[in-house]
């Protein structure tokens, strides 16, 4: 109702990536793209699993929870197209240009619009980077390889913007992800330390900190060979 508010024309919808918070209201969209690495995450919109996630979030807060067992959707059966770094949505004049930024999920995306100057970054980019996903230290070398493609293909001046606020990324946080996710991948993790994070299916992890970021991980990815 809110977007057809907005406009009249054609609507699709792009997702950054697949976590909940991202994802749940797609299936209210006839045309949807995410990329498939994230395929895994959609059994985790199940209304049951939404409902749990409310009462966690709210301290089981009781007019929330009714408020959410009335209203809430199962939206673990959505259909979606599988989009990846290369394509490119022109919706009628604004082009946008799929980039790959994963890391925080496996199928993280950006959108670029590089004629007006700004990019969608979703929850790639963050001082306190939740990569529990991460299943190989060599996939942190990806994922600095791809931050280090967003730095060539942006300036100084273009706006990042992020899932959660309304301010842009400052690109330094870039440059020093790109680092940190580096270190990671060259196991350069003596240092770092042991957090418990209860809202992660990984929720004993470690997290590896360079200057103003850092990032959290699976420590069983220190036990595989050949990385």
């Amino acid at each position: 109702t809110i977007v057809t508010s907005l406009t009249d024309k054609p609507v699709i919808c792009l997702l950054t990536h697949g976590h909940p918070d991202h994802i749940a209201g797609a299936v209210l969209f006839d045309e949807v793209y995410m990329n498939e690495r994230d395929d895994s995450q959609i059994p985790r919109l199940s209304k049951e699993k939404r409902l749990g996630d409310a009462a966690m979030f709210s301290h089981n807060d009781p007019q929330l929870l009714a408020y959410a067992n009335e209203h809430a959707l199962d939206c673990s059966g959505f259909s979606y197209r599988n989009m990846d770094e290369g394509d490119v949505f022109d919706l009628g004049g604004v082009v946008l240009e799929v980039l790959d930024l994963r890391g925080h999920s496996q199928g993280s995306l950006a959108f670029l619009n590089e004629k007006d100057n700004y990019c969608f970054i979703g929850d790639a980019i963050n001082s306190s980077l939740p990569a529990s996903s991460i299943r190989s230290l060599s996939e942190f070398g990806a994922m600095a390889d791809c931050l280090e493609r967003l730095l060539g293909r942006i300036d100084d001046t273009t706006p990042l913007y992020h899932g959660h606020s309304t301010v842009p990324v400052e690109h330094e946080l870039v440059r020093q992800q790109m680092i940190c996710a580096r270190q990671l991948s060259q196991k350069e993790t003596q240092d770092d330390d042991d957090i418990y994070n209860p809202i992660s299916p990984v929720p004993n992890q470690k997290r590896h900190t360079w200057q103003g970021v850092s990032i959290s991980y699976n420590p069983a990815i220190l036990d595989q060979p050949g990385d």
